[in-house]
């Protein structure tokens, strides 16, 4: 099998790895997951190749634990391709596979993709009950890094649905746990989500206070880059304090280190967050000269929300400067943008309700299969119940009626 694309120097040498036959099978397949790894996020169908190359070659010798890793590069791969149901029923099997070996470990691994992907749906309520469900195992095992990563994903969720109090307490048991764990990258990182949690429901006070500390920290571990989101963060709780010289100061150190890093993004986002200050400052040349440079960087790099952002403040400044020619195209360019990422938004909602459409037929047939096994064998049926897409039914209602529309139409 070909790796079309896999020319680094890296990739060649794990592909000469798996293709030795003379080498232990555990150490081929290991540089089989990870060439699979390295092409998932640029070359997705080609790691979703070497991922099922992976499980045939591996189930070839009933090699199920080498079985279960393959499902978790499959899954990842399609959910990278869209393919949102099929990621689910890898991992599915990936939790059947763990399960019958009693790997708990790898069970913790199946729960938090299967979280990722419901969270990831818009399913909020399965992805949290998948996720507490790795923090029990997490629990017994006594590991408190895996913990605090569900922690964490639980937060975030609660974040997402405006639900502040239960954010700040999942993101303080995550915090707390990496502080006991002596974690202090992990630990300066989740204070910046605090910091982010009140800056987001109009703290900018509170933000500050933690969000100091958490580039304090960042700066003793020597992570520049972090530190750098963290000046971008306080910069933007001075700007919602209305104090644009504070906001400046922070935002251009910022922009010094994403400079030093030739870090485009970073650069991007934190050119468009200075224009936005010049335009409170009523500075619409400075602002035109930031946002000048963050669009450039947006359209080469493709970071639409960004552009939209930049083309938002380019209109503001041209509009300020009398430029009503600039004005109009930067005005219809974020309109054009805006409508872009509607779009988008629009088919990912589509693909939701497809999801939870697929993920209901298929426990709909599951207990279907289950309820015919068990009239077959004399045994009473229990009343199963199906959670998804933010309803609950009873599949044993919606069997029933079937049946009864079955018989309906044959007696007529």
């Amino acid at each position: 099998m070909a790796i079309t694309g896999a020319s680094s120097q890296n990739t060649d040498s794990l592909w000469q790895v798996w293709s030795n036959p003379g080498l232990p099978d555990t150490v081929r397949y290991h540089a089989l997951g990870a060439l699979s790894w390295a092409n998932m996020f640029t070359r997705t169908d080609s790691a979703l190749s070497l991922a099922l190359l992976m499980y045939e070659r591996s189930g070839e010798k009933q090699d199920r634990r080498v079985q279960a890793q393959a499902l978790t590069y499959q899954g990842i791969a399609y959910n990278v391709l869209g393919n949102h149901f099929a990621a689910r029923e890898c991992y599915a099997q990936m939790l059947e596979l763990f399960q019958a070996l009693g790997d708990e470990r790898g069970v913790t691994g199946a729960y938090n993709n299967l979280g990722a992907l419901y969270h990831e749906q818009g399913d909020h309520l399965a992805a949290i009950s998948w996720y507490g469900k790795s923090i029990a195992i997490f629990e017994e095992l006594r590991d408190d890094k895996g913990r605090a990563a569900a922690y964490n994903n639980i937060s975030g969720i609660y974040n997402a649905l405006g639900d502040s109090a239960r954010a700040f307490e999942y993101a303080n048991k995550c915090l707390a746990m990496h502080q006991a764990r002596g974690d202090r990258a992990a630990a300066a990182s989740i204070l910046g989500n605090i910091g982010l949690i009140h800056l987001n429901n109009g703290r900018p006070d509170a933000a500050l206070r933690i969000l100091y500390e958490s580039a304090r920290q960042k700066a003793v571990i020597g992570d520049p880059a972090s530190e750098a989101k963290a000046f971008l963060d306080i910069g933007e709780a001075y700007r919602q304090k209305g104090e644009p010289d504070s906001a400046t100061h922070w935002l251009n150190q910022a922009l010094a280190i994403q400079d030093s890093l030739k870090n485009e993004s970073g650069q991007a986002s934190t050119c468009v967050a200075i224009g936005q200050v010049h335009l409170d400052r009523s500075d619409p040349q400075a602002a035109q000269t930031s946002c000048e440079r963050a669009l450039a960087i947006a359209r080469d790099l493709h970071l639409r929300s960004v552009e939209r952002r930049a083309c938002d403040c380019l209109y503001r400044a041209a509009k300020d400067l009398g430029d009503d020619r600039s004005a109009l195209h930067y005005f219809e360019r974020a309109a054009a943008l805006t409508d872009s990422l509607h779009a988008e938004e629009v088919r990912k909602g589509l693909e939701r309700i497809e999801f939870n459409r697929r993920v209901m037929a298929d426990s709909l047939r599951r207990a279907e299969e289950k309820a015919q096994a068990d009239a077959t064998k004399g045994k009473s049926v229990t009343t199963p119940w199906l959670i998804g897409g933010g309803a609950v039914a009873t599949l044993a209602v919606v069997i029933a009626a079937r049946r009864r529309r079955k018989a309906r139409a044959g007696s007529a």
